[in-house]
């Protein structure tokens, strides 16, 4: 059985951008504009060449985000 995290550590949890852009309601392409030009979330380098997204600092992203009409 996998064990159930915390909400703390559930927070702590990295996300690819794939995933991150999904639940963002974003296309791929959109968030890593976003994240090219700093208006994205903060990035969190796994490895030499694969990034991801904590899911604290996507909600706090999202909480921060501005409704644009």
């Amino acid at each position: 059985m996998k064990p159930i995290l915390s909400p703390p550590l559930a927070d702590d949890r990295i996300l690819d951008l794939r995933t991150a852009a999904d639940i963002s309601d974003l296309s791929l392409a959109t968030l890593r504009r976003r994240l090219a030009d700093g208006t994205g979330p903060r990035v969190t380098r796994v490895s030499v060449r694969r990034l991801g997204i904590r899911l604290r600092h996507l909600r706090e992203w999202l909480d921060r985000a501005e409704i644009v009409a």
